[in-house]
């Protein structure tokens, strides 16, 4: 039963992730995208946690916090007029990422 909870999850996850970016193509239905690929990010993220083989989570709790400092970070001290870059610098590979001006 809880393995058809995950494939569920991930089903939800994978459609929702479409239908955000849909509705992120257009300025009048943006905010409605980014809460249905929130949402399905949070769907992918349960599917993940439900699985048997996870044992310890001290390295998800570890991950989860190190990337709540980083981005609470970089929304505080990125101005507003930045977005635009730390949306395609957030949105590169980590290699292209260390050359924003390339």
């Amino acid at each position: 039963m809880q393995t058809y909870f995950i494939e569920l999850s991930y089903l939800l996850a994978s459609i929702l992730f479409i239908l955000g970016l849909k509705g992120m193509s257009h300025p009048e239905t943006a905010k409605r995208g980014m809460h249905l690929a929130e949402f399905g990010m949070l769907m992918a993220i349960i599917g993940t946690l439900m699985h048997h083989e996870i044992i310890s989570y001290t390295w998800i709790i570890t991950g989860l916090a190190i990337g709540s400092v980083v981005g609470l970070a970089m929304g505080v001290w990125v101005p507003m007029t930045a977005d635009t870059n730390l949306s395609s610098f957030m949105a590169t590979p980590p290699p292209a990422s260390a050359f924003p001006n390339a």
